[in-house]
């Protein structure tokens, strides 16, 4: 890379051991790391977005939650724009 070199994308993500993806490291933007949360059927079910500190998301700037039926359909879709905790 030179001195005028400038990352766009670079992203590090982790996957469980059904390869899905359970977390994804922005390493250009501060505040837009991503972790996901799955239920037992691996069916996305969280997505938590803000700065990842090692364990957790912190700073939390949105957050969406999908409460899904037995087929896997959604009941209820609940997004947080500001990631304040009122959705």
């Amino acid at each position: 890379m030179t001195a005028g070199d400038l990352d766009f994308y670079d992203v590090d993500v982790t996957w469980d051991r059904a390869s899905q993806v359970t977390l994804v490291e922005d390493n250009v933007f501060a505040g837009y790391d991503v972790s996901y949360t799955l239920d037992d059927l691996n069916r996305l079910t969280k997505a938590e977005e803000g700065t990842w500190n090692g364990s957790s998301i912190t700073s939390r700037t949105r957050q969406q939650i999908w409460e899904l039926d037995q087929l896997g359909n959604w009941e209820r879709d609940k997004l947080d724009l500001d990631g304040d905790g009122v959705f």
